[in-house]
């Protein structure tokens, strides 16, 4: 505690000497504060437009945030010309003149007209780049990728440079995974962007923008905390932004079975109004297309009994549990979902966004797995297992957030959410386990589990921020509170080399965390600014897990392997900041202390004679802060930031009660971890040539954690089984570094849309006592070239990706992966309302042990006939997997083992689809009479 005590000190000194010596500075300064909220003509936010104010050759700037607002501080009194600019709209002029009793210059809304140049009303000439740079922000044009109709958004992202959709429904983009989707600036489904990628037809798309979002205290405060998320902005087409319209279809199909038959409905209504959204969303199919991502799947994925889960942890920290995780894109899935959302103004200081959603699932898996195991001695072993999963889940929840704005100084911001899964599972696998050194076996049977769970999350977060002065004092105020419930009862058996028997266990698992921030940002003069921050934390968990051995047919009694684990986490971090502002780029630095306490506590026993372990950890770590931005003109910026943060263990890795659900894998934490810290790293080049409609952007981020988590695996060769158990190292480290690069050739027909990039990751960690250290090294790189005409869209996509493994223990097994796809897409949009199109792909995978290798054609034909006025009705058939390449296989590979997998999946199958578009504008819906085709739009049937 002697180190918090002097780092106490320092912190009063650092943050009571700077606020007297700026009120000596402030009384010799008169300065104002310009702000105001810039929109498009449909009074839509413009987010990440460029306001500066020039007096000579002096210039003071700012960014609009997501809302369109921007607030230029310490202006001094003067005549000035305001300059608002954004590319694609006409740039602002208007003189100012900043004078006055009051400090602040509200200018309220200022709208900037769109510079659309067309040729007779209806022919663009200039085709709009695939991808721009607007200061912070990435944004694609959808015309520019080939989108047909019943397309949806997931199906837009996926050909977008350095983005990827993985076969959970996970958005990455550039390295980074997308946290939320909005629509117009409001949030669309909250939390849930695979919802939005699942359901939004990419016929209501102009733009995609890819932005970091600061989260509201860091906007509030005017101080990044380190908490911003990655979202999706979708900008909605201007004809569609004032009215009702959506989308309807059905369809019906059969496979290659008679037992296959398929079907897919879905139903979208959106009414936008202003700043006003509302959407209802529902559907139903059996093709594998989930809505909701927790349908069955994230809700309560844990260990055997459902328990806990995954925690934040390090990389490279957790390991399987005792039976995989469900695979959503796996097996075959029948699925209904029902849902709303709602963002509006209530009136002029209340904002508020919603939703409502509803979802059921069924999935029935089939896995095949052969699993090569690698020893420090050489030694090789085979698992080769067979499994069954059925999966049944109802799922429920809501999201809420309301904006309070009682005055221009004030924000309060309540975001409330409640989440409810149940859910019943059956698992059951046979399994054979083999010494490759002899081909002797070592054991074989089987086991599973069936298992049923409840689990509800409730979260609660308010933030209140207040400017006291117009030089920029304020004051910003967090709380937050989150509980999370799981109760999961399970029988389950086990059978190995013939002795088998039948166990039951109970667990109740509860999670209950709080955090208290307050912070006061204090203008030094000039363009100083300081920030004083505490960060208060509590968490604790709870496991109470009871096992029952089978003594009689349906006769239970308790054993003693079960038993009561809780864990307290405290932490109380403090710091300060100091931030110096130019006109275009801002400088922060600054340092935290975070001391920290993990309590943890074994009772055993019946709870009148509790008996109890005590672990206690104490922990201090220090840290600078350093965060840059510059931008030098409004298409470029560059970012470079450090941080660092403690991480604690999840109760998994703690609790020291044996987990002895699966004969092959016994998990057992360790109470004496201590939590770990990480330095994070990140830095962000982006800039687009006007010029050339060429865009290049570049990114790097990375961490090296003390005391990292790591498992502390035994395995017996003799018997198969594997003991995990937990301990702190050091030296994990993680780099990734990404580029894309996009530009046109020869003309405005055809592009180039290069993505490539990179991770390495060093992860420590023991096998058999031996200390091992993983080196993986990853590489990724895509180039793609487009051509598209009024009739005409075909692209070629190439795809190479080297993954290199190789662990200290085991020299001689270094794996150096190979993965090569071609994939090719070709579409005709013929007269009469008539498009047809293909899409080959090629797939081969090098590498792997004889016999483990992958190679596949997988082929997607389509035609569609679209009629009625306006073409509001489609007739779509689409024959997916025509060459029924087996596209369930999978391979993947670590340091000690490597896998190939096979699933049972949607196979080949023909679905004849009917879609209905429908829409009613305020202002007419002449425009939808058109059909954007690449970058022109020409009249249908024509």
């Amino acid at each position: 505690m002697k180190h918090v005590r002097i780092a106490f000190v320092l912190l009063i000194a650092f943050c009571v000497l700077p606020c007297t010596v700026s009120r000596l500075i402030a009384q010799n300064l008169s300065s104002y504060n310009v702000t105001a909220t810039v929109v498009d003509e449909n009074g839509i936010p413009v987010i990440g437009a460029n306001a500066q104010l020039i007096q000579g050759k002096t210039k003071q700037g700012a960014a609009t945030d997501a809302k369109g607002h921007f607030r230029i501080q310490r202006v001094k009194a003067g005549t000035y010309k305001l300059e608002l600019s954004f590319i694609g709209y006409l740039t602002s002029v208007q003189d100012l003149k900043v004078e006055g009793k009051n400090k602040t210059i509200n200018l309220g809304k200022i709208t900037l007209k769109e510079n659309v140049r067309q040729l007779e009303g209806v022919t663009v000439k200039a085709a709009a780049a695939d991808m721009k740079v607007k200061g912070d922000t990435l944004e694609f044009s959808a015309a520019n990728f080939g989108m047909q109709e019943g397309d949806v958004l997931e199906d837009l992202i996926k050909k977008i440079p350095g983005a990827t959709v993985s076969e959970s429904g996970k958005i990455t983009i550039n390295g980074k995974e997308i946290s939320k989707i909005m629509i117009d600036g409001q949030e669309f489904f909250s939390g849930d962007p695979k919802m939005a990628g699942k359901h939004l037809p990419t016929n209501m798309i102009d733009k995609l923008q890819v932005l970091d979002r600061l989260s509201d205290m860091a906007r509030m405060s005017g101080f990044d905390d380190g908490e911003e998320e990655t979202v999706i902005n979708i900008q909605v087409k201007k004809d569609m932004r004032q009215g009702i319209f959506g989308n309807a279809y059905g369809g019906l199909g059969r496979g290659i079975k008679n037992d296959n038959n398929r079907y897919e409905t879905n139903a979208i209504v959106n009414q936008f109004k202003g700043k006003s959204q509302y959407t209802i969303v529902g559907g139903g199919n059996n093709t594998n297309n989930l809505g909701f991502s927790d349908l069955g799947v994230d809700m309560s994925q844990g260990r055997f009994a459902g328990v806990g889960g995954r925690g934040r942890g390090s990389r490279g920290s957790d390991v399987a549990g005792a039976i995989p995780n469900t695979n959503p894109r796996a097996g075959v899935t029948k699925s209904w979902i029902v849902g709303a959302n709602a963002a509006t103004n209530l009136n002029d200081i209340w904002d508020m966004n919603g939703n409502g959603r509803y979802g059921y699932s069924d999935q029935y898996v089939e896995t095949t797995n052969a699993i090569i195991n690698f020893l420090p001695n050489g030694e090789m072993t085979r698992q080769d297992n067979l499994s069954y999963d059925q999966v049944y889940s109802h799922n429920a929840g809501t999201d809420m957030r309301f904006v309070w704005t009682p005055d221009k100084l004030t924000e309060i911001i309540y975001s409330p959410s409640l989440r409810f899964g149940k859910k019943n599972r059956t698992f059951s696998e046979t399994f054979e386990n083999i010494n490759l050194k002899d081909e002797s076996m070592i054991n074989k049977g089987d086991y599973g589990m069936y298992e049923t769970s409840k689990n509800w999350t409730t979260d609660h977060r308010i933030d209140f921020s207040r400017h006291l002065n117009t030089d920029g004092r304020t004051l910003s105020l967090s709380a937050k509170f989150d509980y999370n419930s799981n109760d999961a009862d399970m029988i389950y058996h086990r059978n190995i080399n013939e002795d088998s028997y039948l166990s039951k266990q109970e667990s109740d698992f509860s999670r209950l965390g709080t955090r208290l921030w307050a912070s006061w940002v204090e203008p030094l003069g000039g363009r100083f600014f300081m920030q004083a921050l505490v960060n208060t934390r509590y968490r604790r968990q709870t496991n109470n897990r009871k096992n029952y051995s089978e003594v009689a047919k349906n006769e239970w009694i308790e054993n003693d392997e079960g038993g009561k684990y809780t864990n307290d986490f405290y932490s109380f971090n403090m710091g300060a900041n100091v931030k110096y502002l130019l006109k275009n780029m801002d400088v922060t630095l600054g340092f935290t202390v975070d001391p920290a306490m993990l309590k943890s506590k074994r009772y055993i026993g019946d709870s009148a004679d509790y008996e109890h372990q005590d672990t206690t950890i104490h922990s201090v770590n220090f840290a600078p802060t350093f965060a840059f931005r510059y931008r030098p003109n409004k298409q470029t910026s560059l970012r470079i930031q450090y941080r660092g943060r403690s991480q604690q263990p999840n109760i998994d890795q703690l609790m020291p009660l044996p987990d002895k659900t699966n004969p092959l894998l016994e998990v057992l934490g360790n109470p004496n971890l201590k939590p770990s810290f990480s330095h994070d790293v990140f830095a962000r080049y982006q800039t687009y040539f006007e010029k050339y409609r060429s865009s290049l952007q570049a990114m790097v981020f990375g961490n090296i954690t003390k005391d990292a988590i790591v498992s502390d695996a035994l395995y017996d060769i003799n018997t198969g089984k594997r003991t995990i158990k937990y301990r702190n190292a050091s030296g994990n480290a993680f780099i990734h570094a990404n580029a894309s690069f996009t530009m046109p050739l020869f003309g405005h027909n055809l592009s180039m849309r290069l993505a490539s990039g990179g991770a390495y990751m060093r992860i420590p960690g023991y096998i058999n006592g031996e200390k091992n250290i993983s080196n993986t090294v990853n590489m990724s790189n895509r180039l793609s070239f487009v051509y598209q005409n009024d009739w005409l869209y075909t692209s070629i996509t190439e795809t190479y990706d080297l993954d290199h493994f190789q662990n200290s223990t085991s020299d001689s097994e270094t794996a150096n992966i190979r993965h090569y796809r071609t994939d090719h897409e070709i579409t005709f949009n013929l007269p009469w309302g008539i498009s047809i199109g293909s899409t080959l792909s090629w797939k081969t995978t090098n590498g792997y042990k004889p016999g483990f290798g992958n190679k596949a054609w997988n082929w997607d034909m389509f035609a569609s006939y679209s009629f009625l006025k306006n073409k509001a009705a489609t007739l779509r058939f689409k024959v997916y997997d025509i060459l029924n390449s087996g596209i369930s296989n999978n391979n993947t590979s670590t340091p000690l083992t490597v896998t190939h997998q096979r699933t049972n999946t949607v196979v080949r199958y023909g679905i004849l689809h009917f879609i209905f578009r429908f829409n009613s504008f305020s202002k007419g819906a002449g425009r939808g009479d058109m059909r954007e085709v690449g970058n022109r739009r020409w009249f249908r049937g024509h």
